[in-house]
């Protein structure tokens, strides 16, 4: 009795350790059938011992039959370690286990089935996972950067311990210092590459210090090369430190700008002259507007004279002439006439321009104005058989205006009309409502009509379109010029939309109530006229009123549309309402700093993209903007330029984007450059690699068209340079192609084309549409 108390006790004891582990615990007879089970079994298949006991061991598991194989394992080789299974629930829960198994025996030794554990290694498993997925990126990151390190030609990357000793040395150091990494990684000290005298002097230990207290420094050195020639560089600094915060090393980038410093200096000089001769210029431009505007009565009153005497003697009040001699009085008069109508253009225009031209308003009966001009060219237009048409819509009323400049301003269109259009022609005068308060003056004609190319120097003083017009039609070239300073000195614009061989409709568009204009005004309104034919438009941010209008100036001049801003708030407005082609930029503003304004639009909206040329005193401003500026002019820069700035951002007068088509054969190139005239573009073609390249940096292109085979042999070559290079960072890349690409060729070009082409998938049509697509995505990023 006392020996079966004892067993009791002790099966009892041994029930409680298998119940209390955190195994699941088991056995099965030799045929895989459940004998017993303990509570955490129970736990993790959601099922009661009862329920368990007597079912098949492979029924709980994911794989039945990889569990299966494990039993038959352990009964053939005695043990089995480290099996994992995956076991499900009632409920389909998953739990991924690992088992150790191994046979039992009975009192008489032989086989009596198999004793399992299964451990619970879910967690495990999942944080195996995450340290494997954070190996993987941890090594594409350190393969990125050093990628980055090696493709930075540029610039020079070397790391270094805080005893200067060289770590790392990228393709840039060796470039521009002419060591290889082998010779300076783990064996040369940092510090020969500096001067002695910097050295010596202490300049060298005193940037380390500042790096070191406070984690990044900044100077310009000189450096040494291997060959012991020296070099200016922009040198930066940066403390390394590792996962603790304590500080490990240093980071050096450096640039040489011995180039860049040369050229500033020449800039310096050069803008140093420039500026005494825009002082001069500026000075006689204003004594010259002085004095013309001061000579009305000196020079006007001589030739009132000769006109007066002339009529005299031509009329025959002063005695009777012969047919000879009124015939010579006749010339005399009409050469008196058209001198004084030349001095009368010449001085209204200084006067506009010195801003002592008089207006003086009243109330305008416009179609009597418009008979009283009509009169004054009818004899013209008689002999030229000319049909005239004028129509005055009844809903422009109340016109209050300066009568006089408002006869002048349609003389000067009706006279061009009448001029520039051939016999039996038909001229138009239509005054129509343009919004409630302004309306518009407008003269049509079915005359020769005018280039595009002649645009932007329509209504520049003293300048006809060419030669043979100036001989076959004469003129001073100022009508067009003072018509447009006269309604903008009213607060209005003028505009002309023009066909070669069909004819020309000028208008202005003018306030029906006259009311003098405040300088922010004038400014606004100094604009290139719209031409209809989608004139490049530039938004000109600059504060100062004379630059203001100076670049104004030079820009109507050039063929582009003007739009003129004192202050970075209406700039960044006028930035969020509309996209610009170009931007010209002023550092020092009144409300803020360009660089500001120049960070609000490269953050986003229509002008993210927009190319952005900084017109400044501060010569070092360059450093400061970086990539965010397309090019950089110290003031006073010169027109030309100017003008070479935009031209370098792939910017025409007449809005066509320039787009670069590089392929071998001669008539692909004709036939593409065909279609992408008539579409709107303006093409550049180029048969090799070479050449394309030259054409980029000089063009600026929107986008490029490519042929991977042709040109120089290796397309993938030039796309990489062109990459590279400051004209590819942005540029659309349509790949035009009659080769099948695939695999890595395919994934080459998916790091810098936007498209991919076939030649004979709808030829040049199919390339436009995907310029277009392109474009138009390009332009609503941001």
């Amino acid at each position: 009795k006392g020996i079966e108390q004892e067993l009791r006790e002790q099966q009892s004891y041994t029930r409680g350790l298998i119940e209390s582990n955190i195994d699941a615990l088991m056995t099965t007879d030799t045929l895989g059938i459940i004998t017993d089970v303990n509570k955490q079994m129970c736990a993790v298949t959601g099922r009661s011992r009862e329920e368990l006991i007597g079912t098949p061991f492979k029924d709980y598991f994911t794989e039945p039959q990889r569990a299966e194989d494990g039993i038959r394992k352990v009964l053939t080789e005695g043990r089995v370690t480290n099996y994992e299974l995956t076991i499900r629930d009632k409920e389909g829960h998953e739990t991924v286990v690992s088992y150790n198994a191994t046979t039992f025996t009975g009192a008489d030794g032989s086989l009596r089935g198999v004793f399992a554990a299964a451990r619970d290694i879910t967690d495990q498993k999942r944080l195996e996972g995450q340290i494997r997925e954070q190996n993987r990126e941890l090594i594409e990151t350190t393969t990125f950067v050093n990628n980055i390190l090696e493709s930075s030609t540029e610039y020079s990357i070397i790391a270094m311990d805080l005893d200067c000793q060289i770590l790392a040395w990228n393709e840039g150091a060796r470039r521009n210092y002419g060591y290889d990494a082998e010779e300076m990684v783990g064996k040369q000290d940092a510090r020969i590459l500096h001067t002695r005298e910097d050295i010596h002097s202490g300049r060298v230990q005193e940037m380390l210090d500042t790096v070191y207290r406070t984690g990044k420094g900044e100077a310009v050195f000189e450096r040494v090369r291997k060959d012991d020639q020296h070099f200016t560089a922009a040198v930066a600094v940066t403390l390394r430190k590792n996962a603790d915060g304590t500080p490990i090393g240093y980071v050096l980038i450096s640039k040489n700008i011995t180039e860049q410093r040369l050229l500033e200096e020449q800039l310096h000089r050069k803008n140093e002259e420039l500026e005494e001769q825009y002082r001069r210029v500026q000075e006689a431009n204003r004594l010259k507007s002085e004095f013309l505007a001061n000579m009305s009565h000196e020079l006007r009153t001589p030739l009132n004279a000769i006109i007066g005497f002339a009529e005299l003697m031509h009329d025959g009040k002063v005695g009777p002439v012969s047919g000879e001699h009124k015939e010579y009085l006749n010339d005399i008069l009409t050469s008196s006439h058209h001198l004084l109508q030349l001095i009368n253009d010449v001085l209204d225009l200084a006067k506009v321009e010195s801003g002592k031209m008089d207006f003086r308003p009243e109330p305008v009966d416009m179609p009597k104005l418009i008979g009283e001009v009509w009169d004054i060219v009818r004899a013209l237009a008689a002999t030229k058989r000319m049909k005239i048409d004028i129509r005055v819509d009844e809903r422009v009323s109340g016109v209050v205006a300066d009568p006089m400049r408002l006869k002048q301003i349609l003389y000067n269109y009706l006279s061009n009309a009448v001029k520039f259009t051939p016999d039996s022609g038909h001229v138009h005068i239509r005054v129509l409502p343009e919004g409630g308060e302004r309306f518009r003056l407008e003269v049509e004609d079915n005359g020769i009509g005018i280039r595009p190319e002649d645009m932007g120097r329509l209504f520049t003083e003293f300048q006809q379109l060419d030669a043979s017009s100036a001989k076959k039609y004469p003129g001073t070239g100022l009508g067009l010029a003072l018509t447009k300073r006269i309604v903008e000195a009213q607060g209005g614009e003028v505009r002309v939309n023009s066909t070669p061989g069909v004819g020309s409709t000028f208008y202005a568009v003018l306030p029906r109530v006259f009311k003098a204009m405040t300088e922010a005004e004038a400014d606004r309104r100094r604009s290139a006229p719209d031409s209809g034919l989608s004139q490049a438009t530039i938004l000109v941010i600059e504060d100062n009123p004379q630059d203001r209008a100076w670049i104004v100036e030079t820009l109507s001049a050039g063929g582009y549309a003007v739009v003129p801003v004192p202050t970075a708030e209406e700039a960044l407005a006028r930035c969020r309402d509309r996209a610009f082609d170009a931007i010209t930029l002023d550092i020092l503003l009144p409300d803020g700093s360009g660089w500001h304004v120049l960070r609000q639009i490269r953050a986003g909206g229509p002008n993210q993209r927009t190319p952005v040329v900084v017109l400044t005193v501060l010569s070092e401003a360059q450093r400061d903007f970086g990539f965010l500026a397309q090019d950089f002019l110290t003031k006073p820069a010169a027109a030309e330029d100017l003008l070479a700035a935009l031209q370098r951002a792939g910017l025409q007068p007449d809005g066509s984007p320039k787009v670069l088509v590089v392929d071998g054969d001669e008539a692909t190139l004709r036939h593409a450059a065909d279609a992408l005239s008539q579409a709107g573009y303006h093409p550049v073609c180029r048969r090799d690699g070479e050449s394309a390249l030259l054409a980029a940096a000089d063009e600026r292109p929107v986008a490029v068209i490519l042929d991977l085979l042709r040109p120089g042999g290796d397309g993938f070559a030039f796309l990489e340079r062109f990459r590279q290079s400051p004209a590819g960072r942005r540029a659309v890349v349509i790949i035009w192609t009659d080769s099948d690409l695939a695999g890595e060729d395919a994934a080459r070009l998916l790091e810098s084309a936007q498209a991919v082409v076939g030649k004979q998938q709808g030829g040049t049509a199919a390339v436009l549409a995907e310029l277009r697509a392109c474009l138009a995505g390009q332009d609503g990023d941001g």
